[in-house]
């Protein structure tokens, strides 16, 4: 039989981001990282956030002046209170995937996009020519509905990326059609959730191309291969697919990091 939706639970999409009136100061902050068509809207309404905020980058490097930028550049995040680098990873198609937590949308602006200090650094970031940014809010869905798929960070064999783009009107809810069926099998597997991240605005790249990101860890691939030959396996992807706009999420394999961080342990 096919997975039916949980009758005891529901999956709320994040609150979006109220609009934002053009805040010229605002604009000015967002000016100093992200590409130009992405300093008002949904950005500016980030810096307006209580909550963590984690800046999601992926980039490739055309030269080592670049390369040389982006690491003085990480070496400024790494240095900054309530600042936290939670992954560096190298992605598929990215020489860096890199995922930085911010305390809240103050200390995002103020202390990092409008420090006097950082700005010849922070300017170098943004003259990379091939990267994308988002700004994300981390996802409660995990603890609140899929408690299984919480374990240890451990030392897995391989990390998944995923970038999702629900469709409409209901992706959402058939994607947590497959997270209610597979939580318990995956984590028997030893396949665990190590952050949900609801993109809220895009800094650098298109916006509105993704709706969340998700990073997550196997400690084998033999226990994963298990996971593929269950029954429940089949059907429940099948409402994954359809909640999933094939056109633009992603699956990624990660093998190789630097650092990685459990969200919800």
């Amino acid at each position: 039989t096919s997975p039916t939706s949980p009758t005891s639970k529901t999956t709320p999409s994040p609150t979006p981001l109220s609009p934002t009136p053009v805040d010229p100061s605002s604009k000015l902050a967002l000016e100093n990282l992200c590409s130009d068509e992405n300093t008002e809207g949904k950005m500016q309404s980030v810096l307006n956030l209580e909550e963590e905020i984690i800046i999601i980058e992926a980039v490739n490097f055309r030269n080592n002046n670049e390369e040389m930028a982006f690491g003085l550049y990480e070496q400024l995040l790494t240095d900054m209170d309530d600042v936290e680098v939670l992954f560096q990873m190298e992605l598929p198609d990215w020489d860096m995937g890199l995922f930085t937590k911010f305390k809240n949308g103050q200390v995002f602006r103020d202390d990092f996009l409008n420090n006097d200090e950082m700005q010849s650094i922070v300017s170098s970031r943004k003259q990379i020519q091939n990267s994308k940014m988002w700004a994300t809010t981390l996802s409660s869905d995990v603890p609140a509905m899929y408690p299984e798929l919480i374990g240890p960070t451990g030392s897995p064999d391989r990390l998944l990326f995923h970038g999702i783009t629900f469709t409409e009107p209901n992706g959402r809810e058939k994607v947590a059609i497959f997270d209610e069926a597979t939580k318990e099998l995956k984590s028997e597997n030893n396949y665990f959730t190590l952050g949900w991240f609801d993109v809220a605005a895009t800094c650098i790249g298109e916006e509105d191309k993704y709706d969340q990101f998700r990073i997550e860890s196997m400690r084998s691939i033999a226990e994963y291969a298990k996971v593929f030959s269950d029954e429940i396996w089949v059907p429940a992807s099948k409402q994954r697919t359809e909640g999933s706009d094939l056109t633009v999420s992603f699956t990624d394999f990660v093998k190789d990091w630097t650092k990685i961080s459990n969200m919800y342990n």
